[in-house]
């Protein structure tokens, strides 16, 4: 430190300090000089053009520069870029960003990372959910230290052994099997490494990276995880869904804190026990029952336990720290473990056997705001009280609405165990048996051999199997699809010598040995499964095979597909390998050829040019070549698909998600499109660039009819002809100018935009491609198409209406988790093969849904629990899945507060009472159940005026039916079909009273106890029948009245509704609809004769009805006879009750024969009043005596 006093006391030592200090700040400033020049001298000689105009806006509207050129002093101030689900393909450009530290382009298209290759101070890059491949453009970045690549298409992780600072490595979703090259990495900084949903099958070279924190490698096919022995700083590992049943190595990681093992084949779970420090554990969906070696986790937070068969949870009185348990889907009954847990934040336990909730009550310790579910559980009736406590105690409960009784067991002696047949058929899995017990119409007594015998066809998907033992009984099997059933053992299979037809797909299978004993297999289809050796595919062992789908393995090697001898593809029609790790590189596809090849699926394969034309070369021919799929590889020209002789009218190319130039859409592609081929393909290249220019060259070659082509705009490329005729027709109704190509293939985009509605339905559409540029339709139907991928439906954000039925969709979660389509009011999906809902609670302003004739069904929860994020829907239809026990409860009811219709027709459930969380229903379609107990249920709902019941075909009790339909007319409901028990019209068997035509009021008199009075169908004459009743005077009953008009049709039609016991008087047109009915009321107001009706006694209900003759809907029945028209007064079991009083003798009433006032009168009411004047007489007779 500088002595300032020194200083001040010796002048040259004064004049050497400032002399030294000039000197430093000289050197100073020639050293920032210097820096600033190194930075300028960083960048670029002459600045990259940017490839892609939308790159090209974001980086100008950042910069605040719309139109001026770039300079290297703008590209300097950008430091990071975060453009995601913008259509972006390309990063060119960015070379001039050195400074930048951030790049964020998830959800695009982008292929290439070169453009990012000499960014110095690049750190983080999130790339999820593009087209990627490689990268090697990433080797050598000195600052990267975070890489997001999920669902890319990377096979080859090997660059990353070279990325020295890189810490974060996320790479699921992508096709990577071969994690090896990490055993060399030079890199000892990797902390988190993510790999789920790729084809890892070993993962033992993470061995070597022992400073690993975090692991994720779900859903793989991974059986070994002694990796994870040495890594001391381990805490958090994700293996969930994998073929895992040994986890020893675990007891070696004991600083794991989170741990997620579900969805494996775990049953011993012993090495937890050393796991001290664990605080989140997921072990649902193993083969586990008991959890008492958890019982020293003492430290455990959050433990998931679901779908699995649990009974006791004792063990829960240990773990002190406990703060959410997810025990739902399980077989437990005592509950009271939980009495004393003081930390408790959320409890799980729906779909359990739990009776009695005490122990949540009397825990002192359960905080506000506390999350508890026990629906779909039998609480007593006392249980179901005490949930008002909890509640009470801000408490969020979800709980049953009302008790189970609890039955008083009856001593069951034990029954003898007999010895089955010779002949019988033992099955090991009990779920394919009751499927088999199904297809024979055997509920009971054994299955015999011929019964089974008569089964040539067996179709079954989500049937969960593991083995296949029980298939060896069907000996006489031509077909069999076992779909997504966790096969993984095919020990059986070799008796089906008649088998002709074999679909595995969506299983678990690796050896597929045993295959080689089905001589007479015809089509062999084993798509996404784990499947890596096929050399027992033999021409010996198969020798009719003619078809082989193999597509999403994880085949490396198809030399047993390649000519020479003995193999198979010299009697091969139809061939896919698509999606599997093939270096196409390494394979000479000049021999892969075949002129009996129909179909041919090499998709996903990283074919090139070179590739390409060394397949379809034209000495090859492809004579009969008729399906093409080429989605997802690398190709730029497909100039060698005009040799394939055999490509001709209705034929079927797709090149998705290639890299094809511009100039293929005016060259090879239309010259394919001439030949008859349908081309699938979207414009990877030039797709966005292609959106900058405001006129596509000339206009020769274009229609000039079809619209203004002086200056189209921006083109629209359409791949299906049944989609582009269809817009056309569609502009053309709604008077929209609009300009197309003569090849129909092109629309200008400007036209499509301003498209509100679409009716596409049944119209062969296969492909949407373009259909994204009509981005403000708010209805659209696709049904009755084959459509397989939906994704321009995500850029519908105004779309308000969708149907979706009969498009065999299986599995619509891709739908459901579109963002654009947030705003969804109406869903069709009927008709398909739906099998889960997954997602669609994403869908939240949904009101209408319409999921009828699917296979909805899941084992071990019920899939329609996935709505309860569906707050809004008013209508669900979920009637007739196509699978028996889809649907056997309806808790789910609790979660949908609006819903007002519902059809869960031909369903399974035997309880009604959930409909009571419905909100005031309109409608209820009940048809073809046949389980329901008690029908009790529909008398303590909420109606709406006129609401609908259709109980066609249900099992309504005889004896009870009279009772309930009186009960619920009372309540104003109507009824579309009848029970089995009887007609809904059946309690309308009432005297013909009088023809109403030409009377004008009815007055309920003093004293009555008439309910309710339903005026319907009264449009017998000219004239308008009943139409005014006078508000009452002495009783409040509401009357309900429908389709009472004149049948001459003069004048307007009214209906009259009751509010707060005054009567309202509503004109509208014939036919309106008003509150979800088509009422017709009355006409006329004049021209009437007076009437006045008094009702006494103990009438119950009213319902005045016309028996019609089929004609009382139309405006021209004058008929007045009786036997056209009839009448009818009911009165509801008392048909005493009933008194018309009339002061004249009408000339109606005589026209009819009524001319003895006394006909009018009921013979009781006749009765009393002879013996009233009777007494009056004897009255009057004393009265004169005295």
């Amino acid at each position: 430190m500088i002595n300032i006093s020194v200083l001040k006391n010796n002048p040259t030592k004064l004049l050497h300090a400032f002399f030294i200090t000039f000197i430093a700040v000289v050197v100073y400033s020639f050293s920032f000089t210097t820096t600033v020049e190194a930075s300028a001298s960083e960048q670029p000689q002459s600045l990259v053009a940017i490839e892609d105009p939308i790159l090209e806006q974001w980086i100008r509207g950042r910069l605040n520069k719309p139109n001026e050129e770039l300079t290297v002093s703008d590209w300097l101030g950008i430091t990071e870029i975060e453009l995601e689900d913008a259509g972006l393909t390309s990063l060119v450009g960015l070379e001039n960003a050195t400074n930048i530290t951030r790049v964020a382009v998830y959800d695009n298209r982008i292929t290439d990372l070169t453009p990012l290759k000499n960014l110095p101070r690049l750190r983080e890059l999130e790339i999820g959910n593009n087209l990627i491949s490689d990268l090697s453009p990433l080797v050598g970045l000195p600052s990267i230290s975070y890489i997001n690549a999920y669902n890319n298409r990377i096979t080859d992780i090997s660059p990353l052994t070279a990325i020295i600072p890189l810490r974060n490595a996320y790479f699921s979703g992508n096709n990577i099997t071969d994690l090896s090259p990490l055993k060399n990495a030079q890199s000892s900084n990797l902390r988190n490494v993510s790999f789920d949903s790729n084809r890892i099958i070993d993962a033992s070279p993470l061995a070597n990276l022992t400073k690993l924190e975090y692991i994720g490698l779900g859903y793989n096919n991974i059986r070994d995880i002694s990796f994870v022995e040495n890594m001391p700083n381990l805490n958090n590992l994700s293996i969930a869904g994998n073929n895992l049943s040994d986890i020893s190595p675990l007891s070696n990681a004991p600083f794991l804190k989170y741990l997620y093992i579900n969805d494996n084949k775990i049953s011993d779970i012993t090495p937890l026990s050393n796991l001290q420090y664990l605080e989140h554990l997921n072990i649902s969906r193993n083969n586990i029952t008991n959890l008492d070696t958890l019982r020293n986790l003492q430290y455990l937070k959050i433990l998931q336990f679901y779908d699995s068969n649990l009974t006791d949870i004792s063990f829960l009185e240990s773990m002190t720290f406990i703060e959410e348990i997810r025990l739902d889907n399980n077989r437990i009954t005592n509950i009271e473990p939980l009495r004393k847990l003081q930390f408790l934040e959320g409890i799980f336990l729906d779909n359990n056997r739990i009776t009695d909730i005490t122990p949540l009550v009397q825990n002192g310790n359960l905080v506000p705001d506390i999350e508890i579910v026990l629906n779909d559980n039998p609480l007593s009736q006392e249980s179901v009280d005490m949930v008002s406590n909890l509640r009470a105690r801000g408490m969020n409960v979800e709980a049953p609405a009302f008790g189970t009784a609890t039955p008083t067991p009856t001593p069951v002696p034990p029954t003898p165990t007999p010895t089955p047949p010779a002949n019988a058929v033992i099955f090991e899995n009990l779920e394919f048996e009751s499927k088999i017990r199904e297809m024979i119409g055997k509920d009971t007594g054994y299955v015999l051999r011929e019964d089974v015998a008569k089964i040539t066809d067996i179709d079954l998907e989500n049937v969960q199997f593991g083995h296949i033992r029980d298939i060896k009984h069907f000996t006489n099997l031509t077909k069999l699809k076992l779909r997504a059933g966790g096969i993984y053992d095919l020990e059986g299979i070799g008796n089906l010598q008649k088998l002709e037809q074999l679909n595995l797909s969506g299983n678990n299978l690796v050896n597929i040995q045993r295959l080689a004993q089905l001589k007479s297999l015809r089509t062999l289809t084993l798509y996404n499964n784990q499947i890596s050796d096929i050399s027992s595919l033999t021409t010996a062992s198969l020798p009719n095979l003619s078809g082989l789908f193999l597509d999403g393995n994880n085949i490396s090697d198809i030399g047993p597909l390649l000519p020479s001898e003995g193999n198979l593809i010299k009697q091969l029609c139809c061939i896919g390998i698509g999606k599997n790790p093939i270096n196409a590189q390494n394979i000479d596809w000049a021999k892969f050829t075949t002129k009996r090849i129909v179909t041919l699926q090499i998709g996903g394969l990283g074919l090139n040019d070179e590739n390409l034309n060394d397949l379809f070369s034209a000495e090859h021919g492809f004579l009969n070549l008729n399906f093409l799929n080429l989605n997802n590889n690398n190709i730029t020209d497909i100039t060698p698909l005009l040799g394939i002789e055999g490509l001709g009218k209705d034929s079927s190319v797709s090149l998705n998600n290639n890299m094809i130039d511009e100039s293929e859409f005016n060259n090879p592609i239309q010259s394919l499109v001439e030949r008859g081929v349908i081309v699938r393909y979207d414009n990877q290249r030039s797709q966005s660039t292609s959106n900058t220019g405001s006129n596509t060259g000339s206009n020769t070659g274009f229609d000039f009819n079809d619209g203004t082509c002086d200056n189209p705009g921006n083109w629209v490329e359409f791949a299906d002809r049944g989609l582009f005729g269809t817009l056309i027709e569609a502009l053309q109704e709604a008077g929209i100018e609009y300009c197309s190509d003569y090849n129909s293939t092109k629309i200008t985009r400007l036209p499509l935009e301003q498209l509100t509605e679409l009716d596409a339905s049944y119209k062969g559409i296969r492909y949407l491609d373009g259909l994204e540029a009509a981005s403000n339709l708010n209805t659209l139907n696709l049904s009755g198409n084959q459509i397989t991928e939906f994704w321009p439906l995500d850029y519908f954000y105004n779309l308000k209406v969708l149907e979706l039925g009969e498009s065999e969709i299986f599995d619509a979660s891709p739908i459901f988790n579109m963002m654009a389509l947030n705003n969804l009011e109406v869903l069709k999906l009927n008709d398909n093969n739906l099998v889960t809902l997954q997602g669609i609670e994403n869908l939240y302003n949904l009101r209408d849904l319409f999921l009828a004739d699917n296979v909805i069904c899941q084992e071990g929860f019920n899939p329609f629990d996935s709505l309860r994020g569906n707050y809004n829907l008013r209508f669900l239809d979920i009637g007739y899945q196509q699978k028996d026990q889809c649907i056997t409860d309806i808790n789910f009811l609790y979660n949908l507060p609006n819903l007002v219709g519902l059809s869960i027709a031909d369903s399974d459930v035997n309880d009604l009472w959930p409909l009571s969380e419905m909100g005031a229903i309109a409608y209820l379609n009940l048809s073809d159940m046949r389980y329901v107990d008690d029908y009790s249920a529909l008398l303590n709902l909420n109606y709406q005026p006129n609401a609908t019941i259709n109980l066609t075909n249900s099992n309504v009790p005889d004896g009870i039916s009279d009772d309930i339909y009186r009960q619920l007319g009372n309540m104003g409901v109507n009824f579309e079909g009848t029970g089995q028990s009887g007609s809904s019209n059946q309690n309308m068997s009432s005297n013909v009273i009088v023809d109403t035509s030409g009377y004008r009021y009815l007055n309920p008199g003093e004293g009555s106890d008439v309910q309710q009075i339903e005026l319907i169908h009264n449009n017998n004459s000219a004239y308008s029948g009943i139409y005014n009743i006078e508000p009452y005077e002495y009783s409040s009953a509401p009357v309900y009245m429908k389709d009472n008009c004149n049948a001459g049709g003069k004048g307007t039609c009214y209906i009259f509704k009751v509010a707060e016991r005054e009567w309202v008087l509503q004109p509208f047109p014939p036919g309106a609809a008003v509150d979800g009915n088509t009422w017709l009321a009355n006409d006329v107001l004049n021209g009437m004769d007076p009437w006045n009706g008094v009702w006494g006694g103990n009438v119950q209900s009213v319902r005045i009805t016309i028996q019609s003759d089929g004609s009382s809907f139309t405006n021209n029945n004058n008929s007045n006879t009786r036997s056209n028209d009839d009448f009818f007064v009911e009165d509801e079991r008392n048909t005493r009750g009933f008194l018309f009083n009339v002061d004249n003798v009408p000339q109606w009433a005589q026209n009819m024969g009524l001319n003895d006032f006394n006909t009018l009168l009921d013979p009781t009411v006749i009765a009393i009043f002879g013996i009233f004047l009777t007494l009056l007489g004897t009255v009057a007779q004393m009265v004169r005596g005295r």
